[in-house]
């Protein structure tokens, strides 16, 4: 059997069932590369180019990501993303990234608060009409009891 053959047969194994699809904390209908352009649609003035296009990518999944956990683990996380060895700039400037991030937090928190999958990759492309955004994620959780 072919190596990716293999591949494929384990990633079917965590494909979500028709139970899974029936939380409403999953949307299946909403592709999470929709959901995140919608989420930084506010901020998209901040991309300029291409390049600054991924870094507000990146800065909004961390922000996101962050805002899945527990809001009392925010404040530790905030310092670590934020800190001197993460982020070689200036006081002022990670202050300022930290006033973003804390914005993103509670603008998922807010508006897509029912979308709790974290992501974990992106690909960038540029398409025909304009950029085209893929984005990995984790499966939805669901509650079985």
């Amino acid at each position: 059997m072919p190596a990716d053959a293999h591949d494929h047969e384990h990633d079917h194994a965590h494909l979500p069932t028709d139970e899974d699809a029936a939380w409403p904390e999953w949307r299946g209908d909403d592709k999470l590369s929709d959901l995140l352009g919608d989420f930084l649609a506010p901020y998209s003035q901040l991309a300029e180019d291409e390049q600054s296009y991924r870094n507000l990518l990146r800065i909004g999944i961390a922000a996101w990501n962050l805002a899945l956990f527990p809001p009392d683990q925010h404040p530790a996380l905030l310092d670590e993303l934020v800190s001197p060895e993460r982020l070689a700039v200036a006081e002022a400037a990670r202050a300022e990234m930290r006033a973003l991030l804390e914005a993103l937090v509670a603008r998922k928190r807010e508006k897509f608060a029912a979308e709790q999958r974290y992501i974990v990759d992106f690909d960038l492309r540029q398409g025909p009409e304009g950029f085209q955004l893929a984005v990995a994620s984790t499966l939805p959780q669901t509650r079985r009891g």
